[in-house]
């Protein structure tokens, strides 16, 4: 199996969240404009507000990881022999193979409620990334690259790392 940047996790991962949140901007200052017969200015005024809010708690970190998983995701490719149990990671510099025994650690970095399996609140939760250590090298891939790579790896491997806010800017 392949895996490589697609049109599918853009969707997922930037576009269905930036729709849904969008939606819900438009139509909850309407619902209570509608329902409540508050003037049309208060409609503006609460859409400017819910919108101010979405913008600083959904849209702008939703943009920034984008932007920034897709930095690392862009080139890459992955692919997996699952008979062999075998990879080959590619990217505009090196080509890798390696095999499941060749793996030393994984640590998957993840925000705390997809770590810990808390509620996810915010769409921008759902983002994580995950460094494979072989014996040859460290190689980095994302959620935009590969969204169940967590399911393709070996699981006693896997280290969870609870991230915060520190990969907004940079992975």
């Amino acid at each position: 199996m392949t895996y490589s940047y697609s049109n599918k996790n853009r969707f997922n991962y930037l576009e269905l969240p930036l729709i849904k949140t969008l939606t819900i901007n438009i139509l909850l200052p309407f619902l209570v404009w509608y329902f409540y017969q508050w003037p049309l200015r208060y409609f503006f005024e609460l859409f400017l507000l819910i919108f101010i809010a979405f913008a600083i708690l959904e849209y702008f970190p939703v943009i920034l990881l984008n932007k920034n998983y897709l930095k690392k995701s862009k080139n890459i490719k992955l692919d997996y022999d699952e008979f062999n149990k075998e990879y080959t990671f590619k990217d505009n510099t090196r080509e890798l193979h390696f095999k499941t025994k060749e793996i030393v650690k994984i640590d998957s970095y993840m925000y705390k409620p997809l770590c810990e399996g808390g509620p996810i609140l915010l769409s921008w939760y759902n983002y994580f990334y995950v460094k494979i250590y072989t014996e040859k090298d460290e190689i980095i891939v994302t959620c935009l690259t590969c969204s169940n790579i967590l399911d393709i790896l070996p699981e006693e491997k896997i280290n969870k790392k609870c991230i915060v806010l520190n990969n907004l800017i940079k992975i």
